[in-house]
């Protein structure tokens, strides 16, 4: 185009006439903007690693954030958008999208490498405004990754698609969009070509690690959503600004405030004895409870019909979590569980998912291995049986809860059901710090993290990665540990904590083969040390419900008995109290994510690349032209 020796001369005016175009060009010649950001997409996608991409170098000299910043808040500031059809509207939205995902890009330019100025500027972001904005596209996006997955199921004869389909169009969307107008319409028109499951990068030989291989087919119903963009999107933005976690559960259309909390929930850690109930502090099932968010002023926002994007997205997270059939999946699976490791360290957002104020009816759709090939709901999330809303960290433990439960095998994922167990220790950890009492049932996740117990007996398994298995091996500990020693701070019922020691105690066997095998594997005894209190559990209950046994004609107990041998003998119980518990490290990419993101960043470029349309430009006295890729 200009040459190596040229390129510092005539790449700097390049941009400066892109940005002047996005400034200074009328809103009657919005195809204009549109065809300039094209052309930087085309720049910034020009190889498939971002930070090899010399012309990226200027980029991130010029002054192109704020330009591209204002184009994504051009769009939410039109007070006719949602009702719009127009070619100006489709062109709106499609030069805010691009503008986003721009954004998106830059801010992975060498960021492990150097300072990143597109990163810094969105850790500095503190408008309100702005951040609705691009809160507003994301919302958008996701309403949109939504409806393409749920079409993807129907096609594919899922049964429940249509239910998923109910379920979105009930969390507050535009009715009209269905039958194929309003802004989610236009904009999925105009995306419709962007990650399609059949697009030659997808298929390519030797592409990237999160694309299928040549030939396989992609097994994936993410393949043809935008659920990849956005996804890094979000990270991008939550990871460097955490103004725009507080604003992520503010519903789109209401203005609300709370009260202030006082700075001692800022802390994510805390020491001493194990502490004893006190009913008149506990927050019980049905309070409402008073937390505020640092005193952060309710945003305002535009106009958007439904529950806030977090709610969304949790939605668009259970099935990416429950889709784990290829590369592409399993890496979506991985960027949300991160996204939730961050949201849930955040004293804001972690008060947010408890207050009863903020209680809805979040649907999560999963495919039940033991029902076949179907779309059910928890019956935990408030949606089977018209049961009441509740507050949203339940629907993230049921998120997690059906991620292992799904997941569980033999070759199952360890780093994402590692990072899944980092979101419920987080969360636990709040509960007891805040002592709050979630109106939840426990037992499903009990079920569930003994069923991981058990799989994580097996010796095979460690093989070949002894360290990634341990450490796995000791979150699900630290999760039993944290119910068995805490839970009387945090679990809803009394009755509660004696189901939890039933079931330890029904799993014996379980867990005396999982002693043994750590016996044999863990040879720096990390895990076997956190093993105390759970082999002190069985040695003590196994005795007595021996003697039970023993005192009635050996006849074996139903489980009202068993768990009265449990009530009558947590006295003599003796346990040790494990003081940094509660205590976790909080999330940081680099060094351990660097080579994932890279990655990911790689494969959503190569499929823009393969998918952008072009839109041309009507100079005065031409035919009009026609997109073209």
């Amino acid at each position: 185009m200009c040459g190596i020796h040229q390129a510092a001369a005539f790449l700097p005016k390049l941009f400066n006439q892109i940005q002047t175009v996005l400034i200074t060009a009328p809103p009657e010649n919005q195809r204009l903007k549109l065809f300039a950001v094209e052309l930087l997409m085309i720049i910034l996608t020009a190889t498939d690693n971002i930070s090899q991409n010399t012309f990226a170098q200027y980029l991130m000299t010029s002054d192109l954030f704020d330009v591209l910043l204002q184009e994504i808040d051009t769009l939410c500031c039109l007070p006719h958008i949602d009702s719009a059809s127009s070619n100006e509207s489709h062109e709106l939205q499609l030069t805010s999208f691009y503008a986003l995902f721009a954004i998106t890009v830059l801010t992975n330019y060498q960021r492990y490498e150097s300072v990143n100025t597109f990163s810094k500027r969105v850790s500095q972001i503190d408008s309100d405004a702005l951040l609705s904005s691009v809160l507003k596209i994301q919302d958008l996006i996701c309403e949109k990754s939504l409806r393409q997955i749920s079409a993807m199921l129907s096609q594919k004869g899922v049964a429940g698609a249509k239910e998923l389909a109910a379920s979105i169009a009930s969390s507050g969307a535009n009715p009209n969009d269905s039958k194929g107008t309003g802004i989610l319409s236009n904009l999925g028109t105009a995306l419709s070509s962007w990650w399609g499951s059949s697009s030659s990068a997808s298929n390519a030989v030797g592409s990237v690690p999160f694309t299928s291989p040549a030939g396989a087919a992609d097994q994936s119903h993410l393949a043809g959503s935008l659920a990849g963009p956005l996804l890094l999107s979000i990270y991008e933005m939550v990871v460097e600004n955490k103004q725009f976690q507080t604003l992520m559960w503010w519903d789109l259309d209401v203005k609300r405030t709370t009260a202030a909390v006082g700075s001692s929930a800022a802390s994510t850690s805390s020491t001493g004895a194990q502490s004893v109930t006190s009913p008149s502090k506990d927050l019980r099932v049905g309070a409402s409870l008073d937390l505020g968010f640092s005193g952060v002023a309710p945003p305002k926002r535009k106009t958007c019909r439904g529950p806030p994007l977090l709610a969304k997205v949790l939605k668009l997270t259970s099935l990416s979590l429950i889709d784990m059939k290829d590369v592409r999946a399993q890496a979506y699976a991985k960027l949300s569980l991160i996204t939730l490791v961050i949201l849930t360290e955040s004293p804001d957002i972690n008060g947010y998912m408890r207050d009863q104020r903020n209680a809805m009816i979040i649907q999560l759709p999963f495919v039940s291995v033991r029902k076949g090939n179907k779309l059910v709901p928890s019956a935990n999330n408030g949606s089977a049986g018209g049961s009441a809303p509740l507050p949203v960290a339940c629907a993230v433990i049921d998120l997690l809860a059906l991620f292992m439960k799904k997941n569980i095998k033999r070759d199952f994922h360890v780093d994402l059901f590692s990072k899944a167990l980092d979101v419920l220790h987080r969360l636990l950890c709040y509960d007891k710090k805040m002592r709050i009492r979630l109106p939840y049932k426990w037992a499903p996740v009990w079920r569930t993290l003994m069923r991981l117990i058990q799989t994580l007996s097996k010796k095979d398994l460690y093989q070949q990665r002894t360290a990634e298995m341990l450490g796995l091996a000791s979150r699900a500990v630290r999760a039993w540990n944290m119910f068995i020693t805490f839970g009387d701070s945090f679990l809803p019922e009394l009755t509660d904590y004696d189901d939890l020691y039933y079931e330890i105690m029904r799993s014996e066997k379980e867990w005396r083969a999982f002693i043994e095998t750590m016996k044999d594997i863990d040879k720096d005894g990390h895990v076997m040390k956190d093993l105390v209190n759970l082999q002190s559990i069985l040695d003590h209950f196994s005795a007595k419900i021996d003697q039970w046994y023993a005192s009635n004609a050996g006849n074996s107990p139903n489980p009202q008995q068993v768990i009265k041998i449990i009530q009558d003998n947590y006295s003599t119980l003796k346990l040790k109290l494990h003081t940094s518990l509660d205590r976790f490290e909080p999330y940081v990419e680099n060094p351990k994510e660097t080579v994932y993101f890279r990655q990911l960043l790689r494969t959503l470029i190569m499929e823009f690349k393969s998918t952008l349309t072009i839109h041309s430009i009507d100079l005065p006295g031409s035919k009009p032209g026609t997109p073209r890729k």
